[in-house]
């Protein structure tokens, strides 16, 4: 079964309908996001097509993850989700969309190894590096848990920059307004080298680019909240 996953790891196991399953909410949301939205998917083709590479994105919505799914047609997307979502249906589909449970609030080793496991395995493993939304829309502190991942699976960084989804959907309002605009923009990949020689440089630029890549956005008006 899609939603199967390893008691200690918590890895998603890809069953023969899981492509099945991913791709058709893939085309689903696709097409929400394009007809409501206006997404906008820049540069897509700088996430190598295969092995393992993570990607860091700033987070400003619970729009966020969906948007950086659909924004690559040609590969799937790993995420990390709340692990009180995993429970019924809901549960059983975000495990088939490839989502690994994560608890909050404290250090969560099984999250780790099912990162880890899935990086070992070839995914394209999106973290957000800030921890958690922006209640401002301005890009927060890089935490170092993005590090540890990378000194240990010692695979690339991909820096993706978000925008647009703070307005239609920030952080304390209950539902995203139905109008607006969004965009994703990928950046050229970090050697997992530039990590193991200095982490917090490493996470500086890694916040650098991101920030100057949703500037450019906005400065381009691509994904300005203008319905």
């Amino acid at each position: 079964m899609a939603e199967a996953r390893d008691t200690e790891t918590r890895l998603p196991v890809r069953g023969p309908f899981q492509p099945l399953i991913y791709w058709g909410c893939w085309s689903a949301a696709a097409l929400v996001a394009t007809l409501l939205y206006r997404l906008r998917r820049i540069d897509p083709h700088r996430l190598p097509a295969t092995g393992p590479v993570i990607l860091a994105a700033n987070h400003l919505s619970l729009l966020d993850p969906p948007l950086v799914g659909i924004a690559y047609t040609h590969r799937q997307v790993t995420f990390l989700a709340r692990d009180t979502l995993f429970r019924g249906l809901f549960g059983r589909l975000i495990s088939a969309l490839n989502s690994i449970p994560i608890r909050r609030g404290a250090g969560d080793t099984g999250a780790i190894k099912a990162c880890l496991a899935a990086l070992e395995r070839g995914d394209a493993l999106l973290m957000f590096p800030e921890g958690t939304r922006s209640p401002d829309g301005r890009v927060a502190p890089f935490q170092r848990g993005l590090s540890i991942i990378v000194k240990k699976a010692r695979c690339p960084v991909v820096p993706v920059a978000i925008d647009g989804p703070f307005e239609v959907w920030p952080r304390g309002r209950k539902l995203p307004r139905l109008l607006g605009r969004v965009a994703v923009r990928t950046g050229e990949p970090m050697s997992a080298e530039e990590f193991l020689a200095d982490p917090d440089a490493a996470l500086a630029v890694l916040s650098a680019r991101i920030e100057a890549m949703r500037s450019g956005l906005r400065a381009a008006g691509t994904s300005a909240n203008r319905v």
